[in-house]
């Protein structure tokens, strides 16, 4: 899995963002997008909402909103540090 940092030198490289230092902390940098990176993501949101139409077709807004829960959930019991308490929540029905 790549890095955070990974990910940032390989977007500056391709010229997708553009780094400058902040000038009250060295150890911190400012990530912007470049211009050219508009068109992009434009591109990808459109990709994005249509592989989510795909996706929840045929469902209705009830079962989208319970998947949501669900997956929401099941983020969380793996990354316990984003659960707020720092300890998985895991929850049953019975």
């Amino acid at each position: 899995m790549a890095t955070m940092a990974q990910l940032f030198t390989r977007m500056d490289r391709d010229g997708l963002i553009r780094r400058t230092p902040n000038p009250r902390d060295a150890r911190r940098q400012t990530i912007t997008l470049t211009d050219d990176t508009a068109p992009q993501l434009t591109e990808a949101r459109r990709r994005l909402a249509e592989i989510e139409q795909r996706a929840v077709a045929g469902f209705s807004p009830a079962e989208i909103q319970t998947l949501e829960q669900l997956l929401i959930r099941l983020d969380n019991n793996l990354e316990p540090e984003r659960a707020g308490s720092g300890e998985a929540t895991p929850h049953s029905d019975e």
